[in-house]
Protein backbone atom coordinates (compact mmCIF):
# COMPACT_ATOMS: atom_id res chain seq x y z
CA UNK A 1 0.00 0.00 0.00
CA UNK A 2 1.36 3.21 -0.74
CA UNK A 3 2.24 6.57 1.37
CA UNK A 4 -1.41 8.63 0.19
CA UNK A 5 -3.55 4.90 -0.21
CA UNK A 6 -3.44 5.81 3.57
CA UNK A 7 -5.60 8.90 2.96
CA UNK A 8 -7.66 7.96 0.25
CA UNK A 9 -11.64 7.42 0.65
CA UNK A 10 -12.71 3.80 0.05
CA UNK A 11 -14.79 3.09 -2.39
CA UNK A 12 -18.46 2.39 -1.09
CA UNK A 13 -19.72 -0.61 -2.41
CA UNK A 14 -23.07 -1.63 -2.18
CA UNK A 15 -25.86 -4.70 -3.54
CA UNK A 16 -28.52 -3.36 -5.59
CA UNK A 17 -30.72 -3.88 -2.64
CA UNK A 18 -28.47 -2.52 -0.22
CA UNK A 19 -28.69 0.76 -2.74
CA UNK A 20 -32.35 0.69 -3.43
CA UNK A 21 -33.22 1.29 0.19
CA UNK A 22 -30.76 3.86 0.43
CA UNK A 23 -32.25 5.79 -2.66
CA UNK A 24 -35.64 4.94 -1.59
CA UNK A 25 -35.13 6.77 1.50
CA UNK A 26 -33.40 10.18 -0.09
CA UNK A 27 -36.41 9.69 -2.61
CA UNK A 28 -38.65 10.35 0.21
CA UNK A 29 -37.06 13.76 1.40
CA UNK A 30 -36.67 14.90 -2.67
CA UNK A 31 -40.83 14.44 -2.88
CA UNK A 32 -41.27 16.32 -0.20
CA UNK A 33 -39.02 18.93 -1.41
CA UNK A 34 -41.15 18.80 -4.96
CA UNK A 35 -44.01 18.54 -3.84
CA UNK A 36 -45.97 21.49 -5.00
CA UNK A 37 -44.68 20.95 -8.45
CA UNK A 38 -45.31 17.21 -8.74
CA UNK A 39 -49.03 17.83 -7.77
CA UNK A 40 -49.17 20.32 -10.46
CA UNK A 41 -47.72 17.69 -12.78
CA UNK A 42 -50.27 15.30 -11.64
CA UNK A 43 -53.23 17.12 -12.22
CA UNK A 44 -51.86 17.78 -15.95
CA UNK A 45 -51.17 14.12 -16.15
CA UNK A 46 -54.35 13.09 -14.94
CA UNK A 47 -55.93 15.35 -17.29
CA UNK A 48 -54.38 14.09 -19.87
CA UNK A 49 -55.09 10.31 -19.18
CA UNK A 50 -58.71 11.35 -19.56
CA UNK A 51 -58.01 12.33 -23.45
CA UNK A 52 -55.84 9.52 -23.20
CA UNK A 53 -59.30 7.49 -22.82
CA UNK A 54 -61.26 8.82 -25.28
CA UNK A 55 -58.71 8.54 -28.02
CA UNK A 56 -58.83 4.71 -27.12
CA UNK A 57 -62.36 4.53 -27.29
CA UNK A 58 -62.09 6.08 -30.63
CA UNK A 59 -59.53 3.56 -31.81
CA UNK A 60 -61.55 0.82 -31.10
CA UNK A 61 -64.62 1.98 -32.74
CA UNK A 62 -62.53 2.24 -36.07
CA UNK A 63 -63.27 -0.32 -38.42
CA UNK A 64 -60.61 -2.74 -38.75
CA UNK A 65 -58.45 -2.82 -41.91
CA UNK A 66 -59.14 -6.24 -44.35
CA UNK A 67 -55.06 -7.09 -43.80
CA UNK A 68 -55.36 -6.42 -40.21
CA UNK A 69 -58.17 -8.90 -39.63
CA UNK A 70 -56.12 -11.67 -38.11
CA UNK A 71 -54.53 -9.17 -35.57
CA UNK A 72 -58.14 -7.99 -34.43
CA UNK A 73 -58.37 -9.74 -31.29
CA UNK A 74 -55.14 -7.81 -30.75
CA UNK A 75 -56.65 -4.34 -30.83
CA UNK A 76 -59.60 -5.70 -29.02
CA UNK A 77 -57.32 -7.11 -26.19
CA UNK A 78 -55.04 -3.80 -25.88
CA UNK A 79 -58.14 -1.70 -26.03
CA UNK A 80 -60.20 -3.37 -23.65
CA UNK A 81 -57.34 -4.24 -20.76
CA UNK A 82 -55.80 -0.48 -21.30
CA UNK A 83 -58.64 1.16 -20.67
CA UNK A 84 -58.68 -0.87 -17.46
CA UNK A 85 -55.52 0.29 -16.31
CA UNK A 86 -55.83 3.50 -16.62
CA UNK A 87 -59.11 3.78 -15.14
CA UNK A 88 -57.78 1.94 -12.12
CA UNK A 89 -54.73 4.65 -11.69
CA UNK A 90 -58.03 7.28 -9.90
CA UNK A 91 -57.26 10.59 -9.20
CA UNK A 92 -53.43 11.33 -7.54
CA UNK A 93 -53.32 12.40 -3.60
CA UNK A 94 -51.88 15.67 -3.00
CA UNK A 95 -50.32 14.39 -0.17
CA UNK A 96 -48.49 11.67 -2.63
CA UNK A 97 -48.52 13.19 -6.28
CA UNK A 98 -45.15 11.19 -6.98
CA UNK A 99 -46.88 8.12 -6.46
CA UNK A 100 -49.47 8.54 -8.98
CA UNK A 101 -46.72 9.81 -11.39
CA UNK A 102 -44.44 6.67 -10.26
CA UNK A 103 -47.88 4.46 -11.12
CA UNK A 104 -48.85 6.20 -14.40
CA UNK A 105 -45.16 5.64 -15.53
CA UNK A 106 -45.15 2.23 -14.58
CA UNK A 107 -48.64 1.46 -16.29
CA UNK A 108 -47.34 3.79 -19.49
CA UNK A 109 -44.77 0.84 -19.81
CA UNK A 110 -47.30 -1.75 -19.86
CA UNK A 111 -50.37 -0.14 -21.27
CA UNK A 112 -52.15 -3.12 -23.03
CA UNK A 113 -50.30 -6.10 -21.84
CA UNK A 114 -49.08 -6.31 -25.28
CA UNK A 115 -46.00 -8.18 -26.02
CA UNK A 116 -43.06 -7.32 -28.05
CA UNK A 117 -44.44 -9.12 -31.36
CA UNK A 118 -48.18 -7.85 -30.44
CA UNK A 119 -46.97 -3.87 -30.56
CA UNK A 120 -45.22 -4.74 -33.80
CA UNK A 121 -48.74 -6.18 -34.85
CA UNK A 122 -50.77 -2.76 -33.48
CA UNK A 123 -47.87 -0.47 -34.79
CA UNK A 124 -47.69 -2.44 -38.85
CA UNK A 125 -51.70 -2.69 -38.94
CA UNK A 126 -53.21 0.09 -36.97
CA UNK A 127 -50.79 2.08 -37.36
CA UNK A 128 -52.41 5.58 -39.16
CA UNK A 129 -55.26 4.78 -36.53
CA UNK A 130 -53.28 4.04 -33.54
CA UNK A 131 -51.20 6.79 -34.40
CA UNK A 132 -53.36 9.69 -31.86
CA UNK A 133 -53.12 7.08 -28.61
CA UNK A 134 -49.20 7.14 -29.11
CA UNK A 135 -48.57 10.39 -29.82
CA UNK A 136 -50.57 10.82 -26.73
CA UNK A 137 -48.82 8.26 -24.46
CA UNK A 138 -45.62 10.22 -25.68
CA UNK A 139 -46.98 13.13 -24.42
CA UNK A 140 -47.82 12.37 -20.97
CA UNK A 141 -44.40 9.90 -20.38
CA UNK A 142 -42.88 13.67 -21.13
CA UNK A 143 -44.42 15.56 -18.44
CA UNK A 144 -43.91 13.07 -16.47
CA UNK A 145 -39.87 12.43 -17.24
CA UNK A 146 -40.24 16.17 -17.66
CA UNK A 147 -41.71 17.52 -14.23
CA UNK A 148 -40.39 18.34 -11.15
CA UNK A 149 -41.30 15.06 -9.63
CA UNK A 150 -38.59 12.70 -11.70
CA UNK A 151 -35.09 12.71 -10.75
CA UNK A 152 -32.66 10.04 -11.09
CA UNK A 153 -33.97 8.58 -7.82
CA UNK A 154 -37.77 8.48 -9.35
CA UNK A 155 -35.75 6.89 -12.45
CA UNK A 156 -34.03 4.43 -10.44
CA UNK A 157 -36.82 3.32 -8.20
CA UNK A 158 -39.68 2.97 -11.31
CA UNK A 159 -36.57 0.74 -13.49
CA UNK A 160 -36.26 -1.44 -9.80
CA UNK A 161 -39.99 -1.66 -10.07
CA UNK A 162 -39.87 -2.12 -13.51
CA UNK A 163 -36.94 -4.62 -13.44
CA UNK A 164 -39.17 -6.56 -10.25
CA UNK A 165 -42.15 -6.90 -12.92
CA UNK A 166 -39.94 -8.37 -15.49
CA UNK A 167 -38.32 -10.83 -13.32
CA UNK A 168 -42.04 -11.66 -12.20
CA UNK A 169 -43.47 -12.07 -15.69
CA UNK A 170 -39.98 -14.10 -16.30
CA UNK A 171 -41.01 -16.55 -13.71
CA UNK A 172 -44.37 -16.49 -14.58
CA UNK A 173 -43.65 -17.36 -18.19
CA UNK A 174 -41.07 -20.33 -16.95
CA UNK A 175 -43.57 -21.96 -14.95
CA UNK A 176 -45.91 -21.97 -17.93
CA UNK A 177 -43.45 -23.15 -20.24
CA UNK A 178 -42.55 -26.33 -17.79
CA UNK A 179 -46.44 -26.73 -17.21
CA UNK A 180 -46.92 -26.80 -21.22
CA UNK A 181 -44.23 -29.13 -21.85
CA UNK A 182 -45.20 -31.61 -19.00
CA UNK A 183 -48.90 -31.92 -20.35
CA UNK A 184 -47.18 -32.15 -24.09
CA UNK A 185 -45.39 -35.27 -22.68
CA UNK A 186 -48.44 -36.17 -21.08
CA UNK A 187 -50.19 -35.87 -24.43
CA UNK A 188 -47.52 -38.21 -26.16
CA UNK A 189 -47.51 -40.32 -23.32
CA UNK A 190 -51.03 -40.76 -23.40
CA UNK A 191 -52.35 -44.19 -24.84
CA UNK A 192 -54.79 -44.15 -27.41
CA UNK A 193 -57.41 -47.60 -27.41
CA UNK A 194 -55.69 -49.86 -30.66
CA UNK A 195 -58.02 -50.38 -33.49
CA UNK A 196 -61.04 -52.50 -32.69
CA UNK A 197 -61.29 -55.96 -34.29
CA UNK A 198 -63.71 -56.27 -37.10
CA UNK A 199 -66.66 -57.65 -36.80
CA UNK A 200 -66.39 -61.84 -38.30
CA UNK A 201 -69.40 -62.88 -40.43
CA UNK A 202 -69.16 -66.52 -40.01
CA UNK A 203 -72.56 -67.63 -38.21
CA UNK A 204 -74.29 -64.97 -40.80
CA UNK A 205 -72.71 -66.66 -43.54
CA UNK A 206 -73.71 -70.40 -42.24
CA UNK A 207 -77.37 -69.65 -41.57
CA UNK A 208 -77.59 -68.27 -45.18
CA UNK A 209 -76.34 -71.10 -46.60
CA UNK A 210 -78.37 -73.13 -44.61
CA UNK A 211 -81.54 -70.58 -45.52
CA UNK A 212 -80.42 -70.46 -49.30
CA UNK A 213 -80.22 -74.61 -49.06
CA UNK A 214 -83.67 -75.06 -47.51
CA UNK A 215 -85.38 -72.53 -49.95
CA UNK A 216 -83.13 -74.82 -53.15
CA UNK A 217 -84.66 -78.11 -51.59
CA UNK A 218 -88.18 -76.55 -51.75
CA UNK A 219 -88.16 -74.44 -54.78
CA UNK A 220 -86.48 -77.80 -56.60
CA UNK A 221 -89.80 -80.07 -54.92
CA UNK A 222 -92.48 -77.22 -56.07
CA UNK A 223 -90.84 -76.74 -59.51
CA UNK A 224 -94.26 -77.01 -61.30
CA UNK A 225 -94.01 -73.25 -62.82
CA UNK A 226 -94.92 -74.73 -65.95
CA UNK A 227 -98.03 -76.69 -65.17
CA UNK A 228 -99.00 -73.82 -62.95
CA UNK A 229 -99.13 -71.41 -65.73
CA UNK A 230 -101.10 -73.42 -68.00
CA UNK A 231 -103.21 -73.63 -64.76
CA UNK A 232 -104.32 -70.33 -65.01
CA UNK A 233 -104.22 -69.70 -68.61
CA UNK A 234 -106.74 -72.69 -69.07
CA UNK A 235 -108.65 -71.32 -65.64
CA UNK A 236 -108.87 -68.05 -67.09
CA UNK A 237 -108.71 -66.52 -63.20
CA UNK A 238 -105.88 -64.32 -61.60
CA UNK A 239 -104.87 -65.85 -58.63
CA UNK A 240 -101.85 -64.04 -56.40
CA UNK A 241 -101.01 -67.01 -54.13
CA UNK A 242 -100.28 -69.52 -57.57
CA UNK A 243 -98.80 -66.46 -59.54
CA UNK A 244 -96.64 -66.22 -56.57
CA UNK A 245 -95.34 -70.00 -56.40
CA UNK A 246 -94.78 -69.33 -60.46
CA UNK A 247 -92.56 -66.68 -59.25
CA UNK A 248 -90.86 -67.80 -56.26
CA UNK A 249 -91.84 -71.16 -54.71
CA UNK A 250 -89.67 -70.93 -51.14
CA UNK A 251 -91.24 -67.21 -50.59
CA UNK A 252 -94.79 -68.13 -51.67
CA UNK A 253 -94.53 -70.96 -49.09
CA UNK A 254 -93.56 -68.81 -46.15
CA UNK A 255 -96.42 -66.59 -47.47
CA UNK A 256 -98.98 -69.23 -47.62
CA UNK A 257 -99.54 -70.07 -43.86
CA UNK A 258 -102.85 -72.50 -44.95
CA UNK A 259 -100.75 -74.04 -47.66
CA UNK A 260 -104.17 -72.71 -50.17
CA UNK A 261 -101.72 -73.88 -53.20
CA UNK A 262 -102.38 -77.10 -52.62
CA UNK A 263 -105.92 -76.93 -53.61
CA UNK A 264 -104.86 -75.42 -56.83
CA UNK A 265 -102.25 -78.17 -57.95
CA UNK A 266 -105.39 -80.87 -56.91
CA UNK A 267 -108.02 -78.71 -59.76
CA UNK A 268 -104.34 -78.53 -61.83
CA UNK A 269 -104.18 -82.25 -61.50
CA UNK A 270 -108.14 -82.70 -62.41
CA UNK A 271 -107.46 -80.51 -65.64
CA UNK A 272 -104.23 -83.07 -66.26
CA UNK A 273 -106.41 -85.90 -66.05
CA UNK A 274 -108.91 -84.18 -68.14
CA UNK A 275 -106.72 -83.83 -70.86
CA UNK A 276 -106.81 -80.20 -70.84
CA UNK A 277 -103.48 -79.21 -69.61
CA UNK A 278 -100.18 -81.26 -69.70
CA UNK A 279 -99.94 -84.08 -67.07
CA UNK A 280 -97.02 -83.28 -64.30
CA UNK A 281 -96.29 -86.66 -62.48
CA UNK A 282 -94.96 -84.28 -59.77
CA UNK A 283 -98.50 -83.05 -59.21
CA UNK A 284 -99.39 -86.21 -57.07
CA UNK A 285 -96.70 -86.15 -55.59
CA UNK A 286 -96.72 -82.54 -54.28
CA UNK A 287 -100.61 -82.96 -54.02
CA UNK A 288 -99.84 -85.87 -51.19
CA UNK A 289 -96.94 -84.24 -50.03
CA UNK A 290 -99.00 -81.53 -47.02
CA UNK A 291 -96.86 -83.09 -43.99
CA UNK A 292 -93.48 -82.58 -45.70
CA UNK A 293 -94.57 -78.62 -46.84
CA UNK A 294 -95.61 -77.62 -43.70
CA UNK A 295 -92.62 -78.60 -41.90
CA UNK A 296 -90.60 -77.11 -44.47
CA UNK A 297 -92.38 -74.59 -44.46
CA UNK A 298 -91.35 -74.32 -40.61
CA UNK A 299 -87.92 -75.29 -41.11
CA UNK A 300 -87.57 -72.30 -43.41
CA UNK A 301 -89.42 -69.49 -41.00
CA UNK A 302 -87.35 -70.45 -38.43
CA UNK A 303 -84.05 -70.34 -40.45
CA UNK A 304 -85.43 -66.93 -41.69
CA UNK A 305 -86.01 -65.65 -38.21
CA UNK A 306 -82.31 -67.11 -37.26
CA UNK A 307 -81.28 -65.29 -40.11
CA UNK A 308 -82.59 -61.65 -38.83
CA UNK A 309 -81.09 -62.16 -35.70
CA UNK A 310 -78.05 -62.97 -36.75
CA UNK A 311 -78.37 -59.72 -39.16
CA UNK A 312 -79.01 -57.78 -36.42
CA UNK A 313 -76.27 -58.71 -34.20
CA UNK A 314 -73.71 -58.28 -37.03
CA UNK A 315 -74.88 -55.06 -38.25
CA UNK A 316 -75.09 -54.19 -34.11
CA UNK A 317 -71.38 -55.00 -33.71
CA UNK A 318 -70.37 -53.71 -37.12
CA UNK A 319 -72.05 -50.15 -35.61
CA UNK A 320 -69.72 -50.88 -32.77
CA UNK A 321 -66.72 -51.32 -34.01
CA UNK A 322 -67.10 -48.32 -37.12
CA UNK A 323 -67.94 -46.19 -33.26
CA UNK A 324 -65.38 -47.38 -32.45
CA UNK A 325 -63.17 -46.01 -35.20
CA UNK A 326 -64.67 -42.94 -35.30
CA UNK A 327 -63.53 -42.21 -31.49
CA UNK A 328 -60.54 -43.55 -31.80
CA UNK A 329 -59.94 -41.28 -35.16
CA UNK A 330 -61.33 -38.93 -32.84
CA UNK A 331 -58.56 -39.20 -30.01
CA UNK A 332 -56.04 -38.82 -32.15
CA UNK A 333 -57.56 -35.65 -34.02
CA UNK A 334 -58.03 -34.25 -30.33
CA UNK A 335 -54.60 -35.38 -29.49
CA UNK A 336 -52.86 -34.39 -32.29
CA UNK A 337 -54.40 -30.65 -31.81
CA UNK A 338 -53.93 -30.52 -28.62
CA UNK A 339 -50.13 -31.26 -29.01
CA UNK A 340 -50.04 -28.62 -31.79
CA UNK A 341 -51.68 -26.05 -29.58
CA UNK A 342 -49.08 -26.99 -26.51
CA UNK A 343 -45.86 -26.63 -29.25
CA UNK A 344 -46.98 -23.30 -30.26
CA UNK A 345 -47.51 -22.40 -26.97
CA UNK A 346 -44.34 -23.08 -25.92
CA UNK A 347 -42.56 -21.95 -28.66
CA UNK A 348 -44.50 -18.76 -28.13
CA UNK A 349 -43.42 -18.53 -24.74
CA UNK A 350 -40.25 -19.03 -25.15
CA UNK A 351 -40.20 -16.41 -27.44
CA UNK A 352 -41.29 -13.94 -25.05
CA UNK A 353 -38.95 -15.42 -22.25
CA UNK A 354 -35.70 -14.59 -24.35
CA UNK A 355 -37.31 -11.08 -24.83
CA UNK A 356 -38.29 -10.55 -21.20
CA UNK A 357 -34.37 -12.28 -19.70
CA UNK A 358 -32.98 -9.71 -22.46
CA UNK A 359 -34.87 -7.07 -21.15
CA UNK A 360 -34.14 -7.92 -17.80
CA UNK A 361 -29.96 -7.75 -18.51
CA UNK A 362 -30.49 -4.40 -20.33
CA UNK A 363 -32.55 -3.02 -17.55
CA UNK A 364 -30.33 -4.15 -15.08
CA UNK A 365 -27.31 -2.93 -16.39
CA UNK A 366 -29.08 0.24 -16.63
CA UNK A 367 -29.96 0.46 -13.60
CA UNK A 368 -26.61 -0.56 -11.85
CA UNK A 369 -25.02 2.65 -13.66
CA UNK A 370 -27.67 4.74 -13.01
CA UNK A 371 -27.56 3.80 -9.11
CA UNK A 372 -23.57 3.72 -9.12
CA UNK A 373 -23.98 7.22 -10.48
CA UNK A 374 -26.61 8.78 -8.20
CA UNK A 375 -24.64 6.70 -4.90
CA UNK A 376 -21.03 7.46 -6.35
CA UNK A 377 -20.55 4.00 -5.41
CA UNK A 378 -19.71 0.58 -6.71
CA UNK A 379 -23.23 -0.98 -6.85
CA UNK A 380 -23.62 -4.63 -7.68
CA UNK A 381 -26.10 -7.19 -7.80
Amino acid sequence: MGFLDIFRAKEKRYSLSEAMRIIEKELERLDTENLEQANRDAMRVESEIRQLLILIDEFSRKPTPELGKSSENVKERFCLLSRKQLISLGTPDKSRPHDFLRAVSMTLDALGGLTQRQVLHINFFFKEDFKPVGKKINEISSIISGGAGVTDHHKAVEMNMKLASMQNKKKLTENSIAACEAELRNSEGRSVPGLPRHPDTNSLNAVESKVSSKKQEIDSFLSVQKTLKKYLYVSEVREPVVELYIESPSSALIADENLSVLEHLSRAAELARGGKIENDRKLEIIVNAAPYLRKSREELAGLLKNLELEKKKYFDELELFENSIKERAGMLSDRENKMKTLEKTVKSEKEELDAVSRGIDRTSAELLLLVSRILDANVIL
